[in-house]
C-alpha cells in the first residue's frame, strides 16, 4: 500500500466515527507532494468544530487557538505527526509531514482551508472545549481584523555613487496618471491634452535609455527614467553614505544587502528633497545608471526591484548587451545565497526566461548550497515561496514543479534538524 493510499484509508476510517452537522465555519483538507506524487483535495465534505455537546450553535474558532487545533486535527485524522506547521494570515493552515523511506527524504504538505460560508454544507464534527471558540465573533478565524495598509511611502535608501532605489508602488503613478497623458490621445472633447510637465534636463545612457529631469505642474521637479522615449520609472531615494565604509561591509555583496543592513539600523532614512536640489539628485541618478551600464548591467549595483525590470525591458527592446547578460544575471543572483533576491526572482517569474537545462543546473547548485555550513538558504520564507511556486508549476503540468517542492521540503527539514 502506498503512503497516499494509507493516509486516505486512515482518513476514511476516522471520519466514519464522526457525526455531521451543517455549519458556515468549515474547512476542506488537501494533501500535496511531488515525491511521492500526491495531489488530493478532500473538499466534498468539510471539517467543522463545535463546543462539546453543543450541536445547536454555530460558532467559529478563536484565531489564537486555531494553529494548535488544526495541527491536532490533522494528526488525529491521519494518525501522523506534523513536523512543521504554519497558520497563514488568511486563516489557512499548512502542516508538513516528513518522510524518510529507504534513505530518501520527502514530505507531504497537508492543508486545512476555510471553505465558503455555506450553511447548507454537511461537515464532519470535531468537538472541542468551549474556550477554543469565539462566541462574539470578534477574534475568530473567520472574522480576522486586518489593519489597512497606509498609503505607499517610499523609504528605501541608497548610495549616492553606487546604488539607486526607485518608487515601484502605485501611489506615485496613480497621482501622475491624473495629470499626465504620455500617449498623445485626445480627451473626450477631441481636444489635444497639453503635457502637464516640461523637460528641464535629459541625459542619454544609450540609444534605449534616457533620464529626464521633469518639471510637473502638480508634482514639481523629479527624475524619471525613459526607455525608448517612453516613461518607465520615477527615481525615489538615494543613500548618501558609501556602504563600503560601513561596519557591515564584509557582509555586503550587493546593493540589496546594503539596503537591508543600513535600513535595519534606521541610520540613513533621508528623503532626497531634504538634502539636495532636484538638479543635484538628477545628476546623481544619471551617474548611477551610467555606471550600471558601463559595468555590463551588473544587477548587484542597483536594487533588484529596479535592475531586473529595467534589464528585462532592455532585453525585450533588443539591446545587444542586455540580450547577452540577462539570463546570466538571473542565474548568478539565484545562486548568490541571498533569500530576498531569490524570492523576488521566483515571485516575478524570472526563471521562465531560463531553459530546462539552465534551470536544472541552478537547482543542482542550490541543493548543494543548502548543505553548506551556515547556509543563508535555510530561510522559512524562501522555503514557502519555493513550495507555492512549485505547486503552481505542477498544476500547469510542468516538470519543473518537483524541483521547487523538493528543495522547499529539504530546506524546511534542515531548519528543523540542522547539522
Amino acid at each position: 500500500m502506498t503512503i497516499k493510499d494509507q493516509l486516505l484509508e486512515t482518513y476514511g476510517k476516522k471520519v466514519l466515527e464522526l457525526s455531521k452537522k451543517k455549519s458556515r465555519f468549515s474547512y476542506g483538507i488537501s494533501l500535496f507532494s511531488s515525491n511521492p506524487p500526491i495531489n488530493e483535495n478532500l473538499f466534498g465534505e468539510g471539517i467543522t468544530f463545535q463546543p462539546t455537546g453543543m450541536n445547536n450553535i454555530d460558532v467559529p474558532l478563536l484565531f489564537d487557538k486555531a494553529e494548535k487545533v488544526f495541527e491536532e486535527t490533522i494528526e488525529y485524522l491521519f494518525e501522523i505527526s506534523i513536523q512543521e506547521r504554519l497558520l497563514r494570515e488568511d486563516g489557512n493552515f499548512e502542516g508538513l509531514y516528513l518522510l524518510d523511506k529507504e534513505g530518501a527524504k520527502g514530505g507531504i504538505i497537508i492543508e486545512l482551508k476555510g471553505l465558503s460560508e455555506d450553511s447548507s454544507r454537511d461537515n464532519y464534527i470535531i468537538e472541542l472545549p468551549e474556550n477554543n471558540f469565539d462566541y462574539g465573533a470578534t477574534k475568530s478565524i473567520y472574522k480576522r481584523s486586518y489593519v489597512p495598509m497606509p498609503p505607499y511611502e517610499p523609504y528605501e535608501v541608497n548610495d549616492l555613487i553606487y546604488s539607486e532605489s526607485y518608487n515601484f508602488g502605485e501611489h506615485f503613478s496613480e497621482i501622475e496618471d491624473l495629470y499626465t497623458d504620455f500617449s498623445g490621445e485626445e480627451d473626450i472633447n477631441n481636444k489635444p491634452r497639453p503635457e502637464p510637465f516640461s523637460v528641464i534636463k535629459e541625459f542619454e545612457i544609450n540609444e534605449y535609455l534616457t533620464l529626464k529631469l521633469l518639471n510637473h505642474k502638480i508634482l514639481g521637479r523629479y527624475t524619471r527614467i525613459f526607455l525608448n522615449n517612453n516613461p518607465f520609472l520615477q527615481c525615489a531615494y538615494i543613500l548618501i553614505t558609501n556602504p563600503q565604509e560601513h561596519k557591515f561591509q564584509s557582509e555586503i555583496n550587493s546593493i540589496d544587502e546594503a539596503s537591508e543592513k543600513l535600513d535595519s539600523k534606521m541610520e540613513l532614512l533621508i528623503k532626497t528633497t531634504s538634502f539636495a536640489s532636484p538638479e543635484t539628485l538628477f545628476w546623481a541618478h544619471c551617474s548611477n545608471i551610467q555606471a550600471w551600464y558601463e559595468l555590463g548591467y551588473d544587477t548587484r549595483i542597483l536594487h533588484s526591484n529596479l535592475a531586473f525590470p529595467l534589464l528585462k525591458k532592455l532585453f525585450q527592446a533588443g539591446d545587444v548587451k542586455a540580450k547577452r547578460v540577462f539570463k546570466e544575471q538571473i542565474a548568478k543572483r539565484l545562486l548568490d545565497q541571498y533569500p530576498p533576491v531569490i524570492i523576488y526572482l521566483l515571485n516575478e517569474k524570472y526563471l521562465e526566461y531560463l531553459n530546462k537545462s539552465e534551470i536544472e543546473v541552478v537547482f543542482y547548485e542550490l541543493n548543494n548550497q543548502i548543505n553548506l555550513p551556515n547556509s543563508r538558504l535555510l530561510n522559512q520564507e524562501l522555503a514557502n515561496t519555493l513550495l507555492n511556486v512549485g505547486k503552481k508549476y505542477i498544476e500547469k503540468g510542468s516538470d519543473y514543479g518537483s524541483l521547487f517542492v523538493n528543495l522547499s521540503i529539504k530546506i524546511k527539514e534542515l531548519i528543523l534538524n540542522p547539522f
